[in-house]
């Protein structure tokens, strides 16, 4: 079976906060669900946020914290996900903005939990100038 792609939702939020709302979804049965955040903390703490909703457990695949900047990425994945928003949260720890995209990926290994069996490998990397970038996994 091929694997395939959908952006269920993506937006922008730049009112100070705590926690976040993302629009509705309605995740597919064993779908490979991928959570991309971007967040700016007010005040330097590296916290990491917690995200709930749909009925599945979310599970922190990557985390890139640099200075007030904040990327994480999140996975899930279950047999009968409920309909509904996602909130993520991160405790008393004020951002100043967050962004995120949830993507869906059908075709995907069902193995594991949480979907594990479909995210083998991560990697994190950056650089602030250059032309190159490689990753090692």
């Amino acid at each position: 079976m091929a694997i395939a792609a959908t952006n269920l939702t993506a937006a922008y939020d730049g009112v100070d906060a705590t926690s976040f709302v993302t629009a509705s979804i309605a995740p597919a049965a064993n779908a490979l669900i991928l959570l991309s955040l971007h967040a700016t903390e007010a005040v330097q703490s590296s916290t990491t946020p917690t995200v709930t909703g749909c009925g599945l457990t979310w599970v922190a695949v990557t985390d890139r914290i640099q200075g007030g900047q904040h990327d994480f990425l999140f996975r899930a994945m279950g047999a009968s996900p409920s309909t509904g928003a996602l909130t993520i949260s991160y405790g008393a720890a004020t951002q100043t903005s967050c962004s995120w995209s949830v993507n869906e990926f059908t075709g995907v290994n069902v193995g594991g939990t949480n979907g594990s069996g479909a995210v083998v490998q991560s990697g994190v990397n950056s650089a602030s100038s250059g032309t190159s970038l490689s990753v090692t996994l």
